[in-house]
C-alpha cells in the first residue's frame, strides 16, 4: 500500500513539474517573439487608429519613456509593447 501512494505522489509531482515546465517555456517563446516595432508596426499590432493611440497611449505618462526616435522614425521598445500588453490591455479590456 504504502508503494502504492509514494508511485502516485510520484505521478503527481511529474505532472505539476511538467506543467510548470510547459508554462514556463510558452512564457519565454512570448517574450522572446517581441521585438521593437516602428510606429506604424506598433498601431498594427495594437489593432488601433493612429488617432486613438495619439489621444489614448503615445502621451501617457507611462508611455513616454518606453519609446523613442531613431533617425526618422519612431520606435516602441520592447518594453513599451509590453506595457500595452500587461497593462493597457488588462485596464481596457483589449485583446
Amino acid at each position: 500500500m504504502l508503494a502504492s501512494i509514494d508511485k502516485t505522489l510520484r505521478e503527481i509531482i511529474r505532472e505539476e513539474v511538467q506543467q510548470a515546465l510547459n508554462e514556463y517555456k510558452a512564457q519565454q517563446q512570448k517574450e522572446s517573439s517581441l521585438k521593437r516595432m516602428t510606429r506604424k508596426e506598433f498601431m498594427d499590432y495594437a489593432n488601433l487608429g493612429w488617432r486613438y493611440i495619439t489621444e489614448n497611449i503615445w502621451y501617457h505618462p507611462d508611455f513616454i519613456p518606453l519609446r523613442y526616435k531613431n533617425g526618422n522614425k519612431w520606435i516602441v521598445s520592447v518594453a513599451g509593447i509590453k506595457w500595452f500588453d500587461d497593462v493597457w490591455r488588462k485596464e481596457h479590456d483589449q485583446s
